[in-house]
């Protein structure tokens, strides 16, 4: 009954609910975030593997801080990195990293281009600068994870302070990378939502990840070795992939939205008017709840017109005005008319020698008897007049 109730399409919750579903289903979120799994493992760690060449072996315990490597997996990256420069690398493996790392750009482009149901990017150069641009802003995203939490821990309250920096930067990668990818197909306001989506769902992910991952990339390495940690890897950055666009599909579906919020979004509403709706909120509810309450019947019943007000007819003409107050109740008014006959009849007094009074007569037997007393009065009349002729 609980699920029933929180899946009602007739609550706005419950809309917003089964369309994130319908989504998700609808882009194949589990297909493509194994994809991008892949493809960031195989694009991403080639290029921080290509950043610490360049910065040298001085620089590769940040690095493995940053990949949270486990001990041997650090000392075959000292090992691997111990010739500054270049030249430990090769020019070419660099252009053919940079090459095979925007794989991940085009998929991610493919991917956002289904959540927004956008038909065909356009390609060209430019949009080979916006891939290489995107690898390169994820790249960068990993490594200033690490540095945003130790310049946190030097502010004051540094948890609190950390935390509010790394929120800032979620909502910044995840409404920026849409916008890179798509060539501005879409505009920003549409795309905070989901950016802001991401950040509130990796302040529970980070935290998680910093207690699951050192430790299963330890005990995977001591299992299976180094096939060990890319499977970790890879398991880790499928919850990434599968936040990100889980995440995407919320602000599709937010933005999307008939009602006050998805107005805002799209800047169909001003913020102001939303606000003075939301202050007038609790004064409609506390109208419809009064209005919903029975009332009792009594004189003043809002269905009854007043004494003063006139009536109008079907045919829009002007009705006799009332004359007074309001009638009483049906119930009431068929006592008083009971009333009324018991008196009538109390009234009425039978006249001398058992006939009727004829003033007190009504009806039929009034019209009989008056009409025969006026007869007798007629004949007598014409007997006076013959007798004084004769």
């Amino acid at each position: 009954m609980l699920g029933a109730a929180v899946v009602n399409p007739a609550t706005w919750f419950g809309r917003l609910l089964l369309r994130c579903m319908g989504g998700a289903l609808r882009v194949q979120i589990f297909d493509r975030a194994m994809t991008l799994a892949a493809q960031a493992f195989t694009s991403i760690f080639p290029l921080l593997i290509m950043f610490g060449s360049l910065l040298g072996a001085q620089r590769t315990g940040g690095l493995a801080d940053v990949m949270h490597l486990p001990d041997t997996s650090r000392r075959l990256l000292d090992q691997a990195l111990d010739h500054q420069g270049i030249s430990s690398f090769g020019v070419l493996s660099g252009l053919i990293v940079l090459f095979s790392a925007t794989g991940l750009a085009r998929a991610m482009v493919r991917a956002y281009a289904a959540v927004w149901e956008i038909g065909k990017v356009p390609g060209g150069p430019a949009a080979a600068g916006r891939w290489l641009l995107t690898v390169l802003l994820l790249s960068a995203a990993v490594v200033a994870g690490k540095l945003l939490g130790v310049l946190g821990d030097a502010m004051p309250l540094p948890h609190l302070s950390a935390t509010a920096l790394l929120f800032v930067a979620d909502c910044l990668l995840a409404t920026l990378l849409p916008v890179v990818l798509l060539g501005g197909a879409l505009p920003v306001r549409r795309l905070l939502p989901g950016g802001i989506a991401y950040a509130l769902t990796m302040l529970a992910v980070r935290p998680a990840g910093a207690v699951y991952l050192p430790r299963a990339l330890r005990s995977s390495d001591d299992r299976y070795g180094t096939i060990g940690l890319a499977f970790t890897y890879i398991s880790w950055l499928y919850v990434l992939s599968f936040c990100l666009l889980a995440t995407a599909v919320i602000g599709w579906v937010l933005a999307g939205d008939q009602g006050l919020l998805g107005q805002l979004i799209r800047g169909e509403t001003a913020l102001s008017a939303v606000l003075v709706r939301l202050r007038q909120l609790p004064a409609v509810r506390h109208r419809r709840v009064q209005h919903h309450q029975g009332e009792p019947d009594g004189q003043d019943r809002p269905d009854r017109r007043g004494g003063g007000v006139a009536e109008v007819d079907q045919n829009g003409q002007a009705a006799q005005p009332d004359r007074g107050a309001a009638g009483p109740d049906p119930a009431h008014d068929q006592s008083a008319a009971d009333h009324h006959e018991r008196r009538a009849e109390h009234q009425v007094q039978p006249a001398e020698g058992g006939q009727p009074d004829p003033e007190q007569e009504v009806g039929a037997a009034a019209g009989e008897r008056l009409g025969t007393d006026q007869g007798e009065a007629a004949d007598h009349q014409m007997r006076a007049a013959q007798q004084e002729q004769h």
